[in-house]
């Protein structure tokens, strides 16, 4: 099983390549964005994907990356 944003990442996925895309699939969620925040919904869509790939990035070669944890059965 993988846990994503573990505060103990085993593994890492780079995030550079599809950082644009995962922006737009968030934001077609406006509805929900809009009333988590007051925020400009892609100000804040950017800044949270932003923070959240590079939260970690430091073990993984310095590169924007989502992490999980991996755990056995």
């Amino acid at each position: 099983m993988a846990v994503a944003n573990s505060p103990e990442p085993t593994h890492a996925v780079g995030a550079d390549q599809g950082f644009e895309q995962a922006v737009q699939s968030l934001l077609r969620h406006r509805a929900y964005l809009e009333a988590l925040t007051d925020e400009d919904p892609e100000t804040y869509v950017r800044r949270f994907l932003t923070t959240s790939t590079h939260a970690h990035s430091a073990r993984f070669g310095g590169e924007p990356a989502v992490v999980f944890e991996l755990f056995s059965r």
